[in-house]
């Protein structure tokens, strides 16, 4: 009961976020485009690819070196930096670091679910192993 009233808790302090008119139109268009029953099933796809793929991050890594290559070197350009996508991302990052998303919410799931739990450590040590063993894809 105490982890499930820090979310409450949490969700109760988190003040309304403020999204730029062309952000929203963009996120509006964006969640129209993928609101179909097809694409939700692609999204599904790709969320058991990623849980399978943190089980052997090395093997996910090899497999999509090229597209990673591509990926990292494209979050380096401008185009990138201003682009609608990565604007949305920073403002949630700002959104998580203020509001203690990192200190309150995720700790709470972790202790309301086990199976939460799970995913995140599993989650951490791949991320960890990806920062050791691959240096090149990190900021």
């Amino acid at each position: 009961m105490e982890a499930f009233k820090e979310i409450i808790d949490f969700f109760d302090d988190v003040p309304d976020i403020e999204i730029p008119k062309d952000l929203q139109e963009y996120l509006d268009e964006y969640l129209e485009r993928y609101a179909s029953e097809e694409w939700q099933e692609k999204i599904s796809d790709i969320i058991r690819a990623k849980d399978e793929n943190i089980k052997d991050i090395d093997n996910f890594v090899r497999t999509n070196k090229e597209v990673l290559d591509q990926y990292n070197k494209y979050k380096k350009t401008d185009e990138f930096k201003t682009s609608p996508a990565n604007r949305l991302m920073e403002i949630m990052k700002n959104v998580c670091a203020i509001n203690g998303y990192y200190e309150k919410f995720i700790p709470a799931m972790r202790k309301l679910s086990p199976l939460y739990n799970e995913y995140y450590e599993h989650m951490i040590k791949a991320n960890d192993k990806f920062i050791k063993n691959y240096p090149e894809y990190i900021k």
